[in-house]
């Protein structure tokens, strides 16, 4: 890749470091699974500390992901802060632009709920059927 495509990314340097801390936690076959690639290619990697473009590609992705998710927790800290001092954010009304989703998104639930008493009261406490465990095909 030309170095005009790269300006931006993670350095190879970067990408490596990310890939021992997670092998370091995880272990090389587990890094593999949370990479998604076969054990053979992050073990390739690892070793010989040459990144090939599938690996490039998935390590610049789990790099975005660590960014994101310690983006959220900071995110969720702040609002534990904001809890702790009383200050809350509430929840826009349908009379504000881009709000009263809360509530439309609370409704299915309860519908779910409602019809499954009614199924539960359509069964007059009966027992379902037990069914029997299959007869061996070849008993010893």
């Amino acid at each position: 890749m030309s170095r005009r495509g790269r300006e931006g990314a993670p350095s190879d340097e970067q990408l490596l470091t990310a890939l021992d801390r997670l092998v370091e936690v995880e272990g090389i076959v587990k890094a593999a699974e949370v990479l998604e690639v076969s054990y053979r290619t992050a073990s390739n990697c690892h070793e010989s500390r040459h990144i090939s473009r599938k690996m490039r590609g998935v390590l610049e992705k789990h790099l975005r992901e660590q960014r994101e998710q310690e983006e959220q927790g900071e995110q969720g800290e702040q609002g534990e802060q904001q809890e702790e001092s009383g200050e809350q954010e509430t929840p826009p009304t349908a009379s504000e632009p881009g709000g009263g989703e809360g509530p439309r998104l609370q409704e299915p639930e309860h519908d779910l709920r409602r019809e499954v008493d009614e199924v539960d009261d359509h069964d007059e406490g009966k027992q379902q059927r037990t069914v029997s465990a299959p007869r061996r095909v070849f008993p010893s």
